[in-house]
């Protein structure tokens, strides 16, 4: 027998924690053998993953917010419960005692009718304040020409930074504050996007990241400040990106937009992460922590293939874990086929210590 990776997993025991990966909630089936039969043959694809985290069904993408938090990892994802393509933005949460063995919990974030996120929920951050896990992400809703950020060649949309604390200890009700944190990118500039906060605490004082960029100047990272995450100042730019020179209608393409940037500090230097060009990069350098500028020494690229917009984390034992998502990268039509009722998940997140 050939010992491929799928083989390999299931010679080391893993197949059972691959499978409580899809259980309790993971399907909701009809009982007729056909339904039952279509399920089964989705579950044994060749091209399904068994021990990455799935959502229950249908589509997810980018790994938001991993928390550690009384005694459980949380982790949250982008996910259409509607559909098996991108789209309806909503957060699905997992949660998990080792990040092997994991328990799909109730959607936590979904738009809100006629609200700032009334056309999704995207990418953001979760961090523990004032006791409490909150929520920062980016809600987008549809706009006026003048006020749309999002420009990709579908320009209608405004993207907003949110904010959403826990109610519980299980992480299972959020509130949701009713007005953006951060309404609108710094006056004057017209990004390319504005879009996906990356918090971090220094002393007292809490900063955020968000991704952005200016056509003909480059991606970048616009950098803010907050003594209660509600409240917050545009500085400057933490780091500034040259783009590729490539002509694109979609700025990702030519470097002139970042996504998912993830900064933060290992061994007395600091990591940038960030996703354009269809990859992610890496950058170390040195961070000017009185200035708050960002200068990268080295960059490359940190996975390749299809890996993109991770997002990483501080486990208790002071490792710093790091989510990514692996894409679906089959044309549209061939994976959203395979829809049974609620199909079958073919989008997956990866983590990596």
């Amino acid at each position: 027998m050939k010992l491929d990776r799928r083989n390999l997993l299931r010679t080391l025991g893993f197949a059972a924690a691959a499978n409580r990966l899809c259980s309790d909630h993971a399907w909701s089936l009809s009982t007729s053998a056909t339904l039952d039969n279509q399920v089964s043959a989705i579950a044994r694809g060749p091209l399904r993953p068994e021990y990455h985290l799935l959502p229950p069904h249908n589509w997810m993408n980018d790994p938001n917010g991993p928390i550690w938090w009384k005694g459980h990892y949380h982790l949250f994802y982008q996910l259409n419960p509607h559909a098996a393509v991108w789209g309806d933005m909503h957060w699905g949460h997992a949660i998990s005692p080792d990040m092997v063995h994991w328990h799909h919990e109730p959607i936590a974030l979904a738009p809100t009718p006629g609200g700032p996120d009334s056309e999704g929920c995207f990418s953001g951050s979760a961090v523990v304040f004032d006791g409490k896990p909150t929520i920062i992400y980016t809600g987008v809703q549809n706009a006026p020409p003048a006020e749309t950020t999002l420009h990709d060649g579908n320009d209608k949309l405004r993207e907003t930074q949110m904010l959403a604390t826990a109610e519980d200890d299980e992480l299972l009700h959020w509130k949701k504050l009713e007005t953006p944190i951060i309404a609108s990118p710094p006056p004057g500039m017209y990004v390319t996007g504005f879009r996906d906060p990356c918090p971090w605490l220094e002393g007292n004082e809490w900063y955020l990241g968000i991704g952005s960029g200016e056509r003909g100047i480059g991606g970048c990272v616009l950098l803010y400040r907050s003594h209660d995450l509600r409240h917050w100042e545009y500085l400057h730019k933490l780091v500034q990106g040259k783009p590729n020179g490539k002509v694109a209608v979609n700025p990702c393409d030519s470097g002139e937009m970042w996504e998912c940037p993830d900064f933060f500090d290992v061994n007395s230097h600091h990591c940038l992460l960030y996703s354009s060009e269809d990859k992610v990069f890496w950058t170390t350098g040195e961070f000017d922590a009185h200035r708050h500028r960002y200068i990268p020494m080295r960059t490359g690229v940190l996975d390749h293939g299809a890996y993109y917009a991770p997002k990483s984390f501080l486990a208790p034992d002071s490792r710093r874990i790091l989510w990514g998502w692996i894409r679906e990268t089959r044309p549209e039509a061939e994976f959203a086929a395979g829809m049974v009722r609620r199909n079958g998940p073919s989008e997956s997140a990866h983590g990596e210590s």
